[in-house]
C-alpha cells in the first residue's frame, strides 16, 4: 500500500507538472491508477518468487515484504518531497477527480437515493464493478474455475494437467497489484492528495487479522532516531530515522504462535 501510495500520487504529480494547463483529470486517474498497480505488481512478483519458487514461509516473507514496501515507499516518498523542495501535492482539480463522483449535479440531488447511490467517488464504483467481474470470473469462466481449483487442492488441480505454478504467480500478482491501487486511493482521497510520510501508518496492518486469524485492538506507530554513524571514534551524523509499528491484540484474541518462540 505504501508503495502504491507513494508511486500512484508521483505519477499524477508528475504528469500535471508535465502537461500543465493541458493536464487532463480522467487521464491523471488512469496514470496513477497504473503506476500504483505496477509498483504492487512488482513486489508480488518477489514475493511469488521466494514462496512459490524457493518456497518460502508465506507469513514470515510477507511480513518482511511489508516492513521492506513501507521503507521503499517512504523513501520514494521523501524522495519526491525532498527533490521538489515543497509538498508533493496535486492540484484541486485534480483532487476533485479522485474525490468527486463522476454522476452529474441532477443525479446526486435527487432525494434519498441521490446521496446513497450517486454521490461517491469513482473508485467506489469502480471496486463494486471488479467484484462483480471477478465474481463473474472464478465461477463463469475456465480459467477462473482453474484458479478456483488451484487454491482449494493445488495437487488434484495439477494432476488434472493445470500449471499450478502459473496460476499462483498470476493470482498473487494480480491481487498485490489491487492492494497497492488501494494505497494509491487512500492517499488521495482521506488524505487529500497530499505526501505525508504517516499518511498511510498502521492501516495495512489490520490484515494482520486476516493472515493470522487475530483480533486487533490497535495499531501505534513509532518514530525510532536512527543509530549514530561513525568515522573511526567520531560521530559523523546519524542514519535515517525510521517507524515502527506496534500491534495490540485484543484480550480475547488469541495469540500469534510464530512470535512466541521470541519471547
Amino acid at each position: 500500500m505504501f508503495m502504491g501510495g507513494a508511486l500512484g500520487l508521483g505519477a499524477a504529480f508528475y504528469y500535471e507538472k508535465l502537461a500543465g494547463a493541458a493536464a487532463s483529470a480522467p487521464l491523471a486517474v488512469v496514470i496513477a491508477i497504473a503506476a500504483s498497480f505496477l509498483a504492487g505488481a512488482l513486489a508480488a512478483l518477489l514475493f511469488s518468487f521466494l514462496t512459490i519458487t524457493l518456497r518460502a514461509n508465506q507469513n514470515v516473507t510477507g511480513l518482511a515484504l511489508t516492513i521492506f514496501g513501507t521503507g521503499v515507499g517512504q523513501y520514494i516518498g521523501e524522495f519526491m518531497r525532498v527533490r521538489e523542495g515543497t509538498y508533493v501535492a496535486v492540484s484541486n482539480t485534480l483532487k476533485g477527480a479522485f474525490n468527486g463522483s463522476p454522476f452529474p449535479a441532477f443525479l446526486q440531488e435527487l432525494p434519498v437515493v441521490g446521496r446513497l447511490l450517486f454521490s461517491h467517488s469513482i473508485f467506489t464504483y469502480l471496486g463494486i464493478a471488479m467484484a462483480v467481474a471477478m465474481g463473474l470470473y472464478l465461477h463463469r469462466s475456465r480459467s477462473g474455475l482453474y484458479l478456483r481449483a488451484v487454491g482449494e487442492s493445488p495437487a488434484t488441480a495439477d494432476a488434472a494437467g493445470i500449471s499450478v505454478t502459473r496460476c499462483k504467480y498470476l493470482a498473487t500478482v494480480i491481487g498485490g497489484g489491487i492492494s497497492a491501487i488501494g494505497g494509491m486511493v487512500y492517499i488521495m482521497t482521506v488524505v487529500g492528495g497530499v505526501w505525508n510520510h504517516e499518511g498511510l501508518s498502521g492501516v495495512g496492518w489490520l490484515a494482520v487479522e486476516e493472515i493470522f486469524g487475530v483480533k486487533v485492538a490497535k495499531v501505534n506507530t513509532l518514530n525510532m532516531q536512527g543509530k549514530e554513524k561513525r568515522t573511526g571514534r567520531f560521530p559523523a551524523g546519524r542514519r535515517p530515522s525510521w517507524k515502527k509499528a506496534m500491534v495490540t491484540l485484543t484480550e480475547d484474541s488469541k495469540t500469534i504462535e510464530f512470535f512466541e518462540g521470541m519471547v
